[in-house]
């Protein structure tokens, strides 16, 4: 957290003008400052799922699935690491006053809870045999995100501790693959998709710098003997570059630092089963 920003909010409410000599050393003194806060909490609840599988022909099916948002009260405690000032003599007495303030008043160790509803999603699926070699798989998923508008942490008095606007958008998925029976033992897959993010650019925070990414995949299944087999695969993941120009909510600088940049991340997921049939 800007402990940075902090401080000057204090000082300022501490009738320590902005703009002032006083008010400029003080900011000087403090520039860079951050205070570290971890959250644990927990919380269990209840959904449901749904769905129907329709078969059009003997090589044909589609299907459709849908589950349900779920809502969380996490409740749990906030606890805060602060810097320590290095600061000129002249100054001590009073960052040291202005620090003592902002801990006991704003950044405090607490009980907290926090609100959350886990979107809903919609799921339809096509799968057809074209022959006894080719098989042709598609999937498109809807996500309701837009169920995550803020991400707000409420301390056990009923006080605000930390709000921040998500503003998440609703999201699809599509994909397409292909499954190939190479011989009776050996089988290969493959697909390719693109995945939406639901993280608007205006909100892109550091917590979470996503983007939205395109999934390449391939698997094979092999038939060991008649009661083993060796199922593996991998995903990649390209994910678009992150752009980020993030000033707080509402926008100031001044008031909440700035943080700006990009980031680039891809994944690679690999996975292997072995399955014995009884």
């Amino acid at each position: 957290m800007n402990y940075s920003a902090a401080l000057l909010n204090a000082a300022a409410l501490n009738g320590i003008a902005p703009g002032s000599a006083a008010f400029t050393a003080i900011a000087q003194a403090s520039a860079g400052l951050e205070s570290g806060a971890r959250v644990e909490g927990s919380d269990h609840a209840w959904g449901w799922n749904a769905g129907v599988l329709w078969e059009l022909d003997d090589k044909t099916r589609v299907d459709a699935h849908y589950r349900s948002s779920i809502d969380y009260r996490i409740a749990g405690d906030v606890k805060f690491t602060h810097p320590t000032p290095v600061v000129p003599a002249p100054l001590a007495a009073t960052l040291a006053a202005l620090a003592a303030g902002v801990n006991a008043a704003a950044l405090f160790d607490s009980g907290i809870t926090s609100d959350v509803k886990l979107p809903a999603i919609l799921n339809l699926s096509y799968f057809t045999t074209l022959n006894d070699r080719w098989d042709i798989l598609a999937d498109a998923q809807w996500t309701q995100w837009s169920t995550i508008q803020t991400l707000s942490f409420v301390r056990g008095n009923g006080a605000p501790l930390q709000s921040t606007p998500e503003n998440f958008k609703n999201t699809w998925k599509l994909a397409i693959g292909a499954n190939y029976r190479y011989s009776s033992d050996w089988a290969f897959r493959g697909g390719l998709a693109f995945d939406q993010s639901p993280v608007p650019i205006l909100e892109r925070t550091a917590r979470l710098p996503d983007a939205d990414r395109t999934w390449l995949a391939l698997g094979l299944k092999y038939r060991v003997n008649s009661k083993l087999t060796l199922d593996a695969g991998a995903a990649y993941l390209a994910i678009k570059n992150a752009l980020i120009d993030n000033r707080g909510n509402p926008a100031s600088a001044a008031a909440n630092g700035r943080l700006a940049g990009h980031y680039e991340s891809n994944t690679l997921i690999a996975s292997s089963q072995l399955s014995y049939s009884f």
